[in-house]
């Protein structure tokens, strides 16, 4: 078996055993949010105390949501790394797009699941991760827009 057969089962292996478990952590990051959302925020809110009990609850949903979403981030990271590695590279710039693309799904699913517990928590909090989460999501992004019109210079040339 050559070094580069060997490395793709290696790789191929390492995607099949975290993109698994990505979607599992996907799913609990998810219920955990959900509930947190639907039920206890709202139900928070309801109850009459001196002391506002909605941030409080918010963060706790907060931390909840982000050990699960931190975890599933890593194994899509890896996943996409791996599938980088196995995936046939015809060019340079199709892996570079696969894996810009699959960090910047990453990071907008990131984005989904903790803006609007931030924004419960106080709003300037969410406003401020909605801030960082765009930067982030365009410096991804930026290599895709970037492939995007080179490919609509390309056809532009090739239809003159």
């Amino acid at each position: 078996m050559s070094k580069r057969t060997q490395s793709s089962t290696n790789f191929g292996v390492q995607f099949r055993s975290s993109f698994p478990s990505f979607i599992l952590n996907l799913l609990m990051t998810f219920l955990v949010w959900l509930y947190g959302l639907a039920i206890f925020i709202p139900l928070s809110s309801l109850v009459s105390s001196p002391l506002s009990l909605t941030p409080i609850v918010s963060s706790i949903f907060f931390v909840a949501t982000i050990y699960f979403l931190v975890r599933a981030v890593l194994d899509g990271k890896r996943a996409v790394d791996s599938y980088v590695q196995i995936a046939p590279s015809k060019s340079q710039s199709r892996l570079l797009v696969i894996r810009n693309g699959g960090y910047g799904g990453l990071v907008l699913l990131a984005g989904i699941a903790v803006i609007p517990l931030s924004w419960w928590i106080h709003p300037v909090f969410g406003g401020i991760t909605l801030v960082g989460i765009v930067v982030v999501g365009m410096f991804f992004a930026t290599p895709l827009i970037q492939r995007a019109v080179e490919r609509l210079a390309s056809q532009r040339k090739q239809s003159k």
